[in-house]
């Protein structure tokens, strides 16, 4: 599996997406992922910015 190209393909249709909600859910799982990912970067947040990543 060639990882840029399936970037590459992903980020053409997210391109198309309009729903708010679904952007949304993708936005939650890119902090998600970020948080699990890059703790020390998440834990550095303060509390008010970590709550607005997870309730937007």
């Amino acid at each position: 599996m060639n990882i840029e190209k399936e970037i590459e393909a992903l980020i053409i249709e997210i391109r198309e997406i309009k729903d708010p909600l679904f952007i949304k859910v993708i936005k939650s799982m890119l902090v998600y992922h970020k948080k699990v990912t890059q703790q020390e970067w998440w834990e550095s947040l303060p509390e008010d910015e970590k709550q607005q990543l997870i309730y937007g």
